[in-house]
Formats: structure tokens, sequence, C-alpha cells
């Protein structure tokens, strides 16, 4: 059995205080290397984009 998976939420992250940037970062690493469906996309130095998955479909 295969599952096919598309992205369903896409969040922006902002960093309120920019001396906690650093600890945003290593946050949103640990949580993308912990969970498979998650991605992670910086864009600009204060924003980052994550995009998950929270459903699978089954196909034969």
């Amino acid at each position: 059995m295969k599952f096919s998976v598309s992205l369903v939420v896409r969040v922006a992250v902002l960093c309120k205080v920019a001396s906690d940037l650093p600890k945003l970062v290593e946050g949103l690493k640990r949580l993308a290397k912990s969970d498979p469906m998650v991605e992670l996309h910086p864009k600009k130095k204060k924003v980052f984009r994550t995009h998950c998955c929270c459903c699978r479909r089954a196909s034969s």
C-alpha cells in the first residue's frame, strides 16, 4: 500500500524578539527533523514558512 500526501497547512512564523531568533531557528529545525511531514522554507531574515501534511490518503 502506498500513501499519497499533499501539504495542507502553511504557516508563516515571525520572531517578535530579535534576540530569540536563534532559538526559533533551532526549534523549527528540530521540528522538521523529528516529523518528516514538515517542510521548512526560510524566506527572509525573520520569516520562516512551514508546511505540513495533516492527512494521508491511501492509494493502491
